[in-house]
């Protein structure tokens, strides 16, 4: 099982969207995002944060949009790896 995919993108890419349906969570290894809210910048992330947690434990809309600030590596926890390590505890 490869639990866990590395991801890379460029600056002004979007992530997800708010309301779209979540799949996975997100690591920054390096790089920055904006988290956004109803167009709104809330927060910005950078090495060693995370996002889209809360489409592990049962939310199935994103909450936020996400969008790169600068070339981006992330790891990406699909939700259906989650479960399945759930199911091995």
């Amino acid at each position: 099982m490869g639990t866990f995919q590395m991801k890379s993108y460029e600056a002004g890419d979007l992530i997800f969207q708010q309301d779209s349906v979540g799949n996975g969570m997100y690591g920054i290894i390096f790089g920055d995002v904006e988290v956004m809210i109803d167009g709104k910048v809330k927060a910005k992330l950078g090495v060693n944060d995370y996002f889209g947690e809360m489409a592990l434990i049962g939310f199935e809309k994103r909450n936020a949009t996400v969008r790169v600030l600068t070339p981006l590596s992330a790891f990406f926890l699909s939700k259906q790896a989650f479960d399945e390590i759930k199911e091995e505890l």
